[in-house]
């Protein structure tokens, strides 16, 4: 087989049969071979013209207060499955902890995040479930960047919710189709009066479609069966809101809502469903709604990866925006 044959089938190029891709790819993965990102970024330069602006280490933002925010279980696996496929794509993937950040002084502190990034020879950035939207609007020229969350459109302060625009590519799970889904299964299992608890917080990470879903669905039952949302998560009030309501199911978003249900006297599953819309390891063995955050840490990854190789840093001129739909996980609530 020829030198090009084989350079096809690594690029999965199509001119080469499905099998005969399969089987070179296997035999390369076994030899050890990963993609040199200097060369991909390399080819590409000469292709456009342009000179390369490349990196092998991408970046993955934490602006959380905490450090090991994301060894957190129920976020964690994003950021492992991101790891993993950097490494498949010949990058290193590094965790950079941006802490006491100020919202206020955004722009100010952006010459400092781009020295300490460009000292470590990064180019792409990830900017992932940010604690403080505001430098998710900024330009970032010299990089490339995916954001994951929709709570990089907005921005808190106090009571008040400024909306602001988010122009770089984002991913995102399919937020309303994955609501629609855990409805779908509390129906076909029985439950006629579904309630939704989570924080207003919650459901504007996902752009309202969490509650915009939840609404619309329950907008074609009778008035019986439809009630109120409640925008806590917080234990107590989920116990004093079950008591008034008296659902025979509950979709949330937070594990504390567990412990409002059996704060209420109610046995799950025996006296209620519950279902949660985000399933990781922190709350294994329930019923809900896997989001994929592997599929979802993955996608930004190629994301960065895409644009990196095309050089194209800064505001893009038309952002992507990439969703991934769950998958339904039948457990013991």
């Amino acid at each position: 087989m020829s030198a090009a044959a084989v350079s096809f089938a690594l690029r999965n190029d199509t001119r080469i049969s499905a099998p005969v891709r399969q089987e070179i790819q296997r035999i390369a993965k076994e030899m050890g071979y990963r993609p040199n990102p200097y060369l991909a970024a390399y080819q590409t330069s000469v292709r456009t013209g342009r000179r390369p602006k490349f990196e092998a280490t991408l970046g993955w933002l934490n602006d959380h207060r905490e450090q090991d925010f994301w060894k957190q279980a129920y976020c964690n696996p994003m950021l492992v499955a991101a790891k993993e496929r950097a490494e498949a794509l010949g990058y290193r993937l590094d965790e950079i902890w941006l802490p006491n950040l100020a919202e206020a002084a955004a722009e100010e502190q952006e010459s400092k995040w781009k020295r300490v990034l460009l000292a470590r020879g990064i180019r792409g950035v990830i900017l992932p479930w940010l604690d403080r939207a505001a430098h998710a609007v900024l330009p970032w020229d010299d990089f490339s960047v995916a954001c994951i969350g929709r709570h990089h459109a907005l921005l808190d302060g106090g009571d008040d919710v400024t909306r602001i625009v988010c122009e770089h590519h984002q991913v995102n799970p399919l937020s309303f189709s994955n609501m629609i889904m855990a409805l779908k299964r509390l129906r076909k299992g029985g439950c006629l009066r579904i309630g939704l608890a989570l924080s207003a917080w919650s459901d504007r990470e996902s752009d309202e479609t969490y509650s915009a879903a939840f609404l619309r669905e329950s907008s074609e039952r009778p008035s019986r069966e439809r009630l109120p949302i409640l925008f806590s998560d917080k234990a107590e009030d989920v116990a004093e809101w079950v008591r008034k309501t008296k659902p025979d199911a509950v979709v949330c978003s937070h594990p504390e809502v567990r412990r409002g249900l059996e704060l209420a006297g109610l046995r799950i599953p025996r006296d209620i469903r519950l279902v949660h819309l985000n399933i990781a390891p922190d709350v294994a063995g329930w019923s809900g709604v896997d989001q994929r955050q592997e599929l979802i840490g993955s996608a930004a990854v190629d994301l960065v990866a895409s644009h990196l190789s095309g050089n194209e840093c800064g505001v893009p001129p038309y952002p992507k925006q990439m969703f991934i739909e769950g998958v339904w996980i039948e457990g013991k609530t």
